[in-house]
């Protein structure tokens, strides 16, 4: 198993628990307060409470253990751009250092309606939507640790995924029914919206590009504190240094 396969595990096993546990509130642009759960909480708000996690709980559900944490970490250079995580582990008796960004994808917002800007995120050529490939080539050439990554992750949607959310939020019907009508407009017969098929392409894009090393994905269930969560793909790439 590749060492990036092993850290995108330790994401896909965190999620839920983070979803679960978290106190964290974040408003919308005109300051109301979205539902608590990893769907609206911001990148570094989700990393934060990941490695918090992970110190807590690394011997409990992986072998990957972390030794040392710095979040947020500025770039060289770069005026005020940070990288979300650098930190070192453990894993199986071979100590790795490690820099890594973290990428939320939205497929829906927290009103369960259509999200149009997550999909840029993920798959924009360009620097400017401050894409994945943007952080893969800020990092690239950044040398802030030996080894490089960036681990995104998404929820996944269906007809049946809606109606699993109706049991666990019963007065949450028009968020549900959103995300519903959203699914319907991508695929009327079963509804799914599948992230992993954003995140092939950005695959075809990152390999044709040489900026990348190993792939990995890994699937997490049960991470339903939003009406909008649920199940979903956390997947990631080990970035190729440059020089």
């Amino acid at each position: 198993m590749s060492s990036i396969q092993k850290l995108v595990n330790v994401v896909a096993a965190g999620l839920p628990v983070v979803d679960a546990k978290t106190q964290i509130e974040t408003l919308s642009r005109k300051g109301d307060p979205y539902l608590p759960g990893v769907p609206t909480m911001l990148e570094g708000q989700f990393v934060s409470e990941l490695f918090n996690w992970w110190d807590k709980n690394d011997s409990a559900l992986t072998t990957t253990r972390l030794l040392h944490k710095v979040l947020e970490v500025p770039y060289p250079n770069e005026g005020r751009s940070r990288c979300d995580s650098v930190f070192s582990v453990n894993d199986e008796g071979v100590v790795s250092d490690w820099a890594v960004e973290f990428k939320r994808t939205q497929m829906v917002g927290d009103n369960g309606k259509n999200n149009d800007y997550g999909i840029p995120k993920l798959l924009s050529p360009y620097l400017k939507d401050r894409s994945l490939r943007h952080d893969v080539e800020r990092l690239s050439s950044s040398e802030l640790a030996p080894r490089l990554g960036v681990i995104g992750y998404s929820f996944s949607h269906s007809f049946a995924l809606t109606e699993e959310s109706l049991q666990h939020h019963p007065n949450e019907r028009e968020r549900i029914a959103n995300v519903r009508s959203v699914c319907h407009k991508n695929d009327p017969r079963f509804g799914i919206l599948d992230p992993m098929e954003m995140v092939y392409l950005a695959r075809a894009m990152l390999e044709r590009s040489g900026l990348v090393l190993d792939f990995a994905s890994a699937g997490f269930r049960n991470a339903w504190r939003h009406p909008c969560g649920g199940s979903g793909v956390v997947y990631g790439w080990e970035i190729r240094p440059l020089g």
